[in-house]
């Protein structure tokens, strides 16, 4: 919905890093919640958390030459940093083993029965990626495969951030 150059701006302003976090609200609602002839009675935001990643790596790393190192960075580290999250965002001794393995040669269209939201909507739907989700570690289990799909077996856990952490986190390149 932004213009072109409006965009660009933002890339530059991510590779001059002036943005620190990428994430994605996750705002899911029905369909008809998303329908009005009245602007102000439609919700707000999308399902995007399952997307993320592949439309960075497409748009940025593919399309932009945006490093994966960076792209590493605002999509894991400095959320896991902002939220007080310890064990999460890296791969170091000591780290929750949260890996996405990346198929670079498979490309994927996002379909509808391919979303895993209550509400089968996404802006994304229909969209074809140069890449694919090969697997998905959470803790150093297997919890996705595009082989098989997702595990039935649920290993997620709840884990609160650490309230203390200031908006602006000491050390995290860009500022808040």
């Amino acid at each position: 919905m932004r213009s072109q150059a409006e965009q660009d701006r933002l890339w530059d302003a991510l590779e001059a890093g002036l943005i620190d976090v990428i994430a994605s609200d996750h705002s899911p609602c029905p369909p008809s919640m998303k329908q009005s002839d009245h602007f102000f009675e439609i919700w707000g935001g999308i399902s995007g958390a399952q997307s993320t990643l592949l439309l960075m790596l497409e748009e940025g790393h593919l399309q932009r030459n945006v490093a994966l190192p960076l792209l590493g960075r605002i999509l894991a580290l400095q959320p896991a940093r902002r939220l007080g999250l310890e064990s999460k965002g890296e791969i170091a001794i000591g780290k929750d083993a949260d890996l996405v393995l990346i198929d670079w040669k498979k490309s994927t269209t996002l379909n509808a029965e391919d979303l895993h939201y209550t509400h089968k909507q996404s802006p994304y739907v229909g969209r074809t990626f140069s890449s694919s989700i090969a697997e998905v570690f959470c803790r150093g289990t297997r919890v996705y495969s595009s082989k098989t799909g997702l595990s039935d077996e649920p290993v997620g856990r709840f884990i609160r951030a650490n309230s203390s952490v200031p908006v602006g986190v000491e050390g995290m390149e860009g500022g808040s």
